[in-house]
């Protein structure tokens, strides 16, 4: 058998010299110094080394590849992420979003909208609560905010509605303690007095803070509502329609008002007469 080793036994006179040849020296002359079996059994280990180059190569590329769908993906997710929340932080009208208390249109695009029980606000400090009202709202009307504590003197602007066609509304509360007090159990808006009396006593929480004499009224009535309790309607100049009531120690009142272009614009005024009439306390 054929060694292979670094080391040789060569003749000298007297006998035989062991030398060890230098790595290098032996690198150099390996081809052509190691004998052919040597060659040959090389040839196992070198093929092994390039099968686990070639496997490190295929590790390295699934590696890569796995690390650019892992990258996509997270930046598709990052993108649909930010698609969301844009959305979410758009705003939104009223209605788009469901508005507390908005009802779903009906078959003639009428809405109601009824007070949320838990809606807070500053509403006085030794007032009662608020009982819950609601009224009719057509297709185009919608809210555009809560303004507790707006307003003139101690009333209260609870909500505004407006539309582009058709005008605006208010629903305000006002105390009756400066008209009758201590307040009877079951008072009513008669007990505060005659319709004359109450517009012009409220008459700065409807305008915004100018009195209303008796020509700027085109007509009044009186109305009673589903549970009994009595309205005072109004029809004022200027374009504006009010229904009040009294409930507790607050009087509830919705005002409407439009410009002289949506007056003259063919059904604005049915519209705004509806509301009003719609207007109801419900307790």
């Amino acid at each position: 058998m054929t060694s292979c080793s670094l080391a040789s036994l060569q003749p000298r006179s007297g006998g035989f010299t062991l030398s060890i040849h230098s790595p290098s020296r032996h690198a150099a002359s390996l081809k052509s110094a190691r004998p052919a079996s040597c060659r040959a059994e090389s040839r196992p280990f070198e093929e092994a080394s390039i099968s686990q180059s070639d496997n490190k190569s295929h590790k390295l590329a699934v590696a890569e590849e796995s690390s650019k769908t892992t990258s996509r993906r997270e930046t598709l997710g990052i993108a649909a992420a930010t698609v969301l929340l844009a959305t979410v932080e758009r705003p939104q009208p009223a209605a788009a979003l469901g508005a507390p208390g908005l009802s779903a249109p009906n078959a003639d695009g009428m809405s109601v909208y009824t007070r949320p029980a838990g809606k807070t606000g500053n509403h006085g400090i030794g007032w009662g609560a608020i009982e819950p009202f609601s009224f009719s709202v057509p297709a185009g009307w919608e809210e555009v905010g809560g303004f507790a504590g707006e307003g003139y003197g101690g009333q209260e602007v609870d909500l505004k509605f407006e539309s582009k066609s058709g005008g605006r509304l208010e629903v305000v509360l006002a105390p009756i303690r400066r008209f009758i007090d201590p307040v009877p159990e079951n008072v009513s808006i008669k007990d505060i007095g005659s319709q004359l009396k109450v517009i012009k006593a409220f008459g700065p929480e409807i305008t915004g803070g100018d009195p209303i004499d008796e020509e700027d009224i085109m007509s009044m009535s009186i109305v009673e509502g589903p549970n009994g309790r009595p309205y005072y309607t109004y029809d004022l100049t200027k374009r504006m329609v009010v229904s009040a009531t009294v409930l507790g120690d607050r009087a509830y009142l919705i005002t409407l008002k439009a410009s002289a272009g949506q007056w003259r614009k063919a059904g604005v005024k049915e519209e705004l007469y509806k509301i009003r009439d719609s207007f109801n306390v419900l307790k």
